[in-house]
């Protein structure tokens, strides 16, 4: 009999303390989510037609960890940023479990 060994990579932060839902950040803006464009989307923020299996965010600062803790979770990591006017961060994450 083989015997496994389990190998868990943490990342920062968990779900319980967590100010957002999965959802918060991963639905549409329209439908009350932080994203902004899909794959094949433009982004009026990048200025470009969003990559396969990419996606773009906005958030507010104070929320940037919580919205890398989402993006890593979902299998993505966070291709470019970009500071608005405004305050708020715009985000690209690119999926990263091919």
């Amino acid at each position: 009999m083989t015997s496994v060994k389990a190998i868990v990579f943490e990342t920062k932060g968990n779900e319980q303390n967590n100010s957002l839902s999965m959802n918060q950040v991963w639905d549409k803006l329209i439908d009350g989510g932080m994203k902004t464009a899909m794959t094949n989307e433009k982004c009026n923020y990048f200025n470009d037609i969003v990559p396969h299996k990419s996606a773009t965010f906005i958030c507010e600062k104070e929320q940037l960890e919580d919205v890398k803790y989402w993006i890593s979770y979902c299998g993505s990591s966070i291709s470019k940023k970009l500071e608005m006017p405004d305050g708020k961060l715009v985000l690209r994450a690119d999926y990263q479990c091919w």
